[in-house]
Order: structure tokens, then sequence, then C-alpha cells
């Protein structure tokens, strides 16, 4: 069980790991937690970002990794040359390689940086992010999330999602004991996604939770009860 390990959380895109407030609120004090935390205001590439997550996961001690969205892939890298004590991983909403390659190709063409600093709308992020149904203070959170990073920071790592690739380093993963949570309302990374991950791990347990990309955050106990059985 997780209670006799420590839960690694390695966050997605803001990588401010605030995103993970709603999850902590359910997850019993007993449970030794470490938040990866990726600068805000320094332009990394994704090896950098994989070095960052590397010196920052406890040694000599067992430990569960949970991989939110952008941060799959560079987990996965990760792991292939770090082994760690691991006991296990828990994918959730994530990929192995971009998601939507064409879009975002489409993307680097355009002014990010700019467009990163104009206020997002709650439509919009409802719709992509966290679901219709979704409340003020988690719109706030993901909001404050996206605020707290600089738009040059946030601009490169959606660049680095353009040409990630890391489906065949998933094989290194074949004999961990994996979990993968999938949103299914989830419009940021395509149901196919999911393939990856079960050709490279053939005892992949997968769970599927109604929801939007951000189903962390929108129905974190649900998700805790998948966590802690790893």
């Amino acid at each position: 069980m997780i209670t006799d390990q420590t839960l690694v959380l390695v966050p997605g895109l803001d990588g401010t790991g605030d995103l993970f407030k709603p999850l902590l609120q359910v997850i019993p004090p007993e449970v030794d937690t470490v938040i990866i935390e990726y600068p805000r205001d320094k332009v990394l590439s994704k090896n950098n970002l994989a070095e960052i997550v590397r010196n920052q996961i406890p040694r000599n001690k067992p430990i569960v990794i949970l991989a939110e969205s952008f941060s799959g892939p560079l987990v996965i890298n990760l792991l292939k040359h770090h082994p760690f004590d691991l006991k296990g991983v828990v994918f959730c909403a994530t990929f192995a390689r971009s998601p939507r390659k064409i879009l975002l190709n489409l993307i680097k063409i355009l002014p990010l940086s700019y467009l990163l600093r104009l206020p997002i709308p709650d439509s919009l992020l409802k719709y992509f992010c966290v679901g219709v149904d979704a409340s003020k203070e988690l719109i706030f959170i993901v909001k404050e999330a996206i605020r707290a990073v600089n738009p040059e920071v946030l601009a490169e790592r959606l660049r680095i999602l353009a040409n990630i690739d890391e489906s065949d380093s998933i094989r290194a993963l074949a004999n961990t004991s994996c979990s993968f949570i999938q949103a299914l309302d989830d419009k940021l990374v395509p149901k196919h996604c999911l393939k990856d991950f079960i050709n490279g791990i053939p005892n992949l347990k997968i769970t599927a939770i109604p929801g939007s990309h951000f189903i962390l955050q929108a129905k974190p106990k649900e998700c805790w009860n998948i966590i802690k059985q790893i």
C-alpha cells in the first residue's frame, strides 16, 4: 500500500505543484508526500526538466511516482535511466508522445508568449480543462497556477510537446506496477494516447473516470482511491 512508500507528485505543464492542492486535501496525513516543482521563470529543455525531477526525488527510500499530463513522457524517460527504489507509477491524463502533433506544430508559429499573457476566459477553461460543472474555486486555482509561471516558460513547454516521443522508452516499465487514470472527456489528450502504455506495459491497470483533463483536480477522491492501491 502507498502508506509504506513516499508518494512523489510530478506536475503538469504549469510545473508549480499548486494544482495538487485538491488532491492533497484527500491524501491522509500519514502518507509521506513530495511535490516536484519546475522553475517558474527559467526556460529549460526536456532533458533539463527531467534532471530537475531527478534531483528532487528522494534517495534510499521506496517511492511511488504520480506523473500528471505534461510530466508523463519526462518521467518515462527518467525512469528508463534511473530506476530508483521504485514501487510503482501512476500515470494520469498523460501521454508518451505528442498528443496532438499537428495542432502543436501549428502553435509553434503563433506568438505564444503574447497570447499566454492574455486573460483566459472561464468558458475556455471549462471546455478544455476542468469541465462545464467546475467550481469557481477550481477555476481560480488553475488561473493562479498559470499566472504564476512566466509566459515564455509556458510557451517553451508547449513547443517541447510538439516533438516529444518516449513511446519506445515505456518498455523499461514493463515489469513495474503501473496504473493509468484516464479522463473520459479529455479534450487535450486523445484516447488513442493510451495505446502506447498498453503496448509497453502488459499488466497496466487502467481506470477511466468521467471528467475533463484536470481530473486530479476535479475528482480528487476518486483519483486517490486509485493511487493508494498501487
